[in-house]
């Protein structure tokens, strides 16, 4: 049986931030998985102790990651009362939990740049995942797409290499704020491509990542890093296309070869049948409740 923390309230606050904008109230991963794990902890065979710490959410109300000792101070009470056992969390802030964590499995969704690993611990990537889109049938008029902030140096390169080029469309923006405009302009963009531009941006994952999969689309994931989960489920080569930097001018190249062979329809279809059993909310916290529960 799964054994999860009782934690103080103060560790376990409410969102005080929308983010995405289509996603409401409605609770993002961390909240997702304690909510399941709660509710299912009496049948799931595992030696795990979980740490339900909703760290952005903590993060966010305490200066953005600058109040991390009573975090620091919890722990190691944890620790203190169950000196010989393993741990897992769940964090979706960008960089991780900003805090190392002994003997624990650190499931991320946003990388683990900025934060110390614990003594026996190890972080194993997550989605960054939202709420799905609605689903829009539009005929296919662009190659690839991107909506988005030139928010990391990759994303400048790759607007001066393809942003002229026929078939692609960048829309961009200088905004930090996303309107309600600009979530239907990546909705029908995407609708419209059989290809969506996924740059890495001030981490190395994307909520646009996991929706160009749910809208049944071949991401394009630009990065000097990649972040991506569950590969003992995934194989991500048969899913997405991944480049390192200094390659996006070989994307168009690419890209013509995969809608010439016709092979992007198979990683279309692949990548619904990995979104369905990984990547949705029901299929993201039962792919890390059976990671948990492996011997």
């Amino acid at each position: 049986m799964l054994r999860v923390l009782e934690l103080p309230k103060e560790f376990t606050p409410d969102m005080p931030m929308i983010y995405p904008p289509h996603q409401g109230n409605n609770p993002l991963i961390e909240k997702r998985c304690m909510d399941y794990f709660d509710k299912h902890f009496e049948e799931i065979d595992t030696d795990y102790i979980y740490v339900p710490i909703q760290w952005t959410a903590y993060h966010l109300l305490n200066g953005y990651g600058q109040n991390v000792q009573p975090l620091i101070d919890y722990y190691n009470q944890v620790l203190e009362h169950f000196p010989n056992e393993k741990f897992f969390t769940v964090v979706q802030y960008d960089g991780g939990t900003l805090i190392p964590l002994k003997n624990c499995r650190v499931f991320a969704a946003s990388g683990k740049f900025s934060s110390p690993i614990g003594e026996n611990s190890f972080y194993d990537p997550a989605p960054l995942m939202c709420d799905p889109h609605p689903q829009i049938e539009n005929d296919k008029k662009y190659k690839a797409v991107f909506c988005g902030r030139k928010t990391h140096d990759i994303r400048e390169k790759m607007y001066d290499s393809l942003s002229s080029i026929d078939g692609y469309c960048l829309a961009g923006t200088d905004s930090a704020a996303i309107s309600q405009e600009d979530v239907d302009t990546f909705r029908t963009l995407l609708s419209e491509s059989i290809f969506g531009l996924c740059p890495r941006g001030y981490g190395p994952a994307s909520f646009r990542f996991y929706e160009t999969i749910q809208m049944g689309c071949v991401p394009i994931y630009i990065s000097d890093e990649f972040w991506l989960p569950f590969r003992s489920f995934i194989d991500w080569n048969k899913l997405c296309v991944m480049i390192d930097p200094n390659q996006i001018h070989h994307i168009p190249s690419i890209v013509d070869n995969l809608i010439e062979t016709g092979k992007y329809k198979d990683m279309i279809e692949y990548g619904k049948h990995c979104y369905d059993n990984h990547l949705s909310w029901e299929g993201m916290t039962k792919t890390i409740r059976t990671l948990i529960e492996q011997k």
